[in-house]
């Protein structure tokens, strides 16, 4: 299971000083502080002294989730696949627009199940639902 670290970057004018040979992939920097996942639960060693005493586990809270989403770059590209998934499907903006006003048509009552709106929208329902499925997955990889 990925675990999300954290620690604090050490940037001077000779160097910089950030996780070096470690396995994982830098997520995002939040005001002084760089997180980034690992596939595993140790945390690395053998850094350089002016970071190793800050490199800790991160306590991911569900606002913390919500900035790193917000700030990761890795992040930026699982929301813009998912977009493109639906997209490649043959749904434009204005299909999605329309399909999702008959999907509340449907929940609040105002479409019966006889409207021929009803198959559109469960195979645009289908479609959002793998990309759906694919976004979680790659957000669990970065241990989001």
């Amino acid at each position: 299971m990925p675990k999300i670290i954290e620690y604090k970057k050490v940037i001077t004018q000779q160097n910089t000083y950030e996780l070096r040979n470690v396995e994982g992939t830098e997520l995002c920097t939040i005001g002084d502080t760089t997180y980034f996942v690992i596939p595993g639960t140790v945390l690395p060693t053998g850094q350089a002294a002016e970071i190793q005493s800050s490199v800790k586990a991160t306590v991911v809270t569900s606002d913390l989730r919500a900035q790193i989403k917000a700030a990761s770059p890795h992040c930026w590209l699982i929301k813009e696949r998912r977009k493109q998934m639906v997209l490649d499907a043959g749904y434009d903006n204005e299909d999605q627009k329309a399909l999702q006003l008959a999907g509340i048509g449907i929940g609040i009552g105002f479409l019966q199940q006889d409207d021929p709106r009803m198959a559109a929208v469960l195979a645009y329902v289908t479609v959002c639902k793998t990309a759906d499925e694919a976004a979680a997955a790659a957000y669990t990889m970065l241990g989001l």
